[in-house]
């Protein structure tokens, strides 16, 4: 937890409140989100945690209004990017904020990344979007961008095309881009997923150093829990398109007050356990088709009572700064 920065201002930057996405499909309306309260303060690194499917991409996708339609509908909720709401915004003006006030630095730089045009047309062509700048001045800010991200030879690697690029370095032009413009708020949707582990420390030190430099507010997306320890001021657990949990960081991890981020940690390896099998939850996230009455956890939860199947918890404070979504809880 050392390297988590501290220097927040408790303003909140980015608040979202009862968004609600679904998707259409062949055998019904998928009910993907349903997120009560979110906030991330100025300043702040606030992770947000879960298992695959558990909908943290689509909160992610939702405050960039990303979500292809059809077959995604947000049926619901606000936004607010400084005071303002995104899901409510004329598509110009939503258009200015991405990449001047938000950025997203998404899941596989390979896909994100367009094949056919080098790194320097890409990342100019980002900055000329919202600067008034010539060809040869938005160049020459792609290449500092470049430096700031620690790239060898900044002018080459604008020449080059992604393929050309290792996955590491790939993952460092995204990051490039999404400061190109000085953004204040940074959404990083699991971007270490799929490199090694040295890439990803990497990756992840880097970003702490951006951090402390520019002091631009991050949400920070992972199911990897060691990850979210060490970069996040606070951590939000997401299970079935809901957060159960909001907390910080440390407390989270020591004293976990919702059933499943127990669950979470007690699956994790240590070394002080290492001959022994890692604890199982047994069963699975629910359907998005058929989420189950009351609490979406209890089919796998061993705490669960006859309240949890008759009544769905809400997020209520547990605690100083800590919200839990558990009948239980406390």
């Amino acid at each position: 937890m050392s390297e988590v920065v501290s220097d927040i201002s408790n303003r909140p930057l980015l608040e979202i409140s009862d968004l609600k996405v679904r998707f259409q499909t062949r055998d019904g309306l998928a009910h993907v989100v349903d997120l009560e309260r979110l906030s991330v303060d100025e300043g702040e690194t606030f992770g947000l945690a879960g298992e695959s499917g558990a909908g943290k991409t689509v909160v992610a996708m939702s405050i960039f209004r990303l979500i292809p339609s059809p077959p995604g509908i947000i049926s619901g909720g606000r936004i607010l990017v400084r005071g303002r709401d995104v899901l409510s915004m004329r598509e110009e003006d939503l258009r200015k904020m991405r990449g001047r006030k938000m950025s997203m630095i998404f899941q596989d730089p390979m896909s994100s990344l367009n094949p056919v045009f080098t790194v320097g047309q890409q990342v100019t062509r980002v900055i000329r979007t919202h600067e008034r700048l010539s060809a040869r001045e938005a160049e020459e800010k792609a290449a500092r961008a470049l430096e700031i991200v620690k790239l060898p030879d900044p002018g080459g690697t604008l020449r080059k095309y992604p393929h050309e690029l290792s996955g590491g370095m790939r993952q460092r032009v995204m990051i490039a881009m999404g400061l190109s413009c000085g953004a204040e708020l940074l959404v990083a949707d699991e971007p270490t997923r799929g490199l090694d582990v040295t890439i990803q420390a990497g990756i992840l030190k880097l970003l702490n150093e951006i951090k402390r430099e520019t002091g631009m507010t991050v949400l920070f997306i992972a199911n990897n829990l060691g990850v979210l320890a060490r970069m996040c001021n606070r951590v939000g657990v997401m299970y079935a398109g809901r957060i159960v949990e909001i907390g910080d960081g440390a407390d989270v991890f020591r004293k976990p007050a919702h059933p499943y981020t127990m669950a979470l940690l007690a699956a994790l390896p240590r070394a002080e356990t290492r001959s022994e099998k890692l604890a199982v939850t047994e069963g699975f996230p629910p359907d998005p088709l058929r989420i189950p009455p009351g609490c979406a956890f209890r089919p796998r939860c061993p705490r669960a009572a006859a309240r949890c199947e008759a009544e769905r918890p809400q997020l209520l404070e547990a605690g100083p700064g800590r919200l839990v979504a558990c009948h239980l809880a406390g």
